[in-house]
């Protein structure tokens, strides 16, 4: 993403966590204000003021067309992409890092989990843009609460300080490192389809797996991370 570009906003919570989590806002648009104002006393009061204070209403037309999907909730807007200059790895809490992930919406899924587990940040490698809009939507809008950044594989090496575990198959049990828990974890993840790459396997300080019953191909992206960052955050 370059600097000042804007990223679609597709939905109620997504445009509500964008704006609790101070996204710089370029715009939001309602068809029905009175519905929008009802939705937000319901389900986000801390913030209503603010958003009825910025919101454009306009046809249910013109919203019909502010995407190429129907939004099913009165909300939609678009953000800017924020740009990182802060060294987001100086934090302690775990940082996650997806090597070369495919899915867009999954992609969406481990950035929520990872806001909500209070992660320092989600780190991706390869050619998918992390901030694709279908990759807000996968987050409920929580690309906002933080750092989501792509990277080069090369920079994962400059993580200095950090204990790297990769997960993958081929790795030992996940309960035998329970030990050798710790703060400053990078915990890194390959994708569903080609697993991790070399790249990472040789900068890794240690492969784990997290154990499955016998005959099971493997945990969907998300849900494996969900369980590498509680297993982690739960033993510290």
């Amino acid at each position: 993403m370059n600097k000042n570009e804007l990223v679609v906003m597709e939905g109620f919570h997504v445009c509500k966590h964008a704006v609790r989590f101070n996204a710089e806002i370029a715009e939001l648009v309602t068809p029905d204000k009175k519905l929008l104002s009802g939705m937000l006393q319901e389900h986000a009061p801390d913030i209503a003021d603010v958003v009825l204070g910025m919101v454009q209403e306009i046809s249910t037309e013109q919203f019909a067309t502010y995407s190429n999907i129907a939004i099913r909730t009165p909300l939609a807007g678009k953000a800017v992409v924020p740009i990182y200059t802060e060294n987001v790895c100086e934090s302690t809490k775990p940082i996650v890092v997806l090597d070369n992930p495919r899915d867009l919406e999954n992609i969406g899924a481990v950035v929520r989990l990872a806001a909500g587990m209070d992660c320092a940040a989600v780190l991706t490698t390869g050619d998918v843009d992390p901030w694709h809009k279908n990759c807000l939507r996968g987050s409920q809008g929580l690309h906002f609460a933080l750092p989501v950044i792509k990277i080069d594989l090369s920079d994962v090496k400059l993580l200095q300080n950090k204990t790297i575990v990769s997960f993958d198959e081929r790795g030992i049990d996940l309960n035998d490192k329970v030990n050798s828990c710790q703060d400053n974890l990078v915990l890194a993840f390959g994708s569903e389809r080609a697993g991790m790459s070399q790249e990472l396997q040789n900068i890794s300080d240690a492969i784990v797996k997290i154990p499955q019953k016998e005959g099971v191909a493997s945990y969907n992206l998300a849900t494996s991370v969900a369980m590498g960052v509680y297993h982690y955050r739960n033993k510290q």
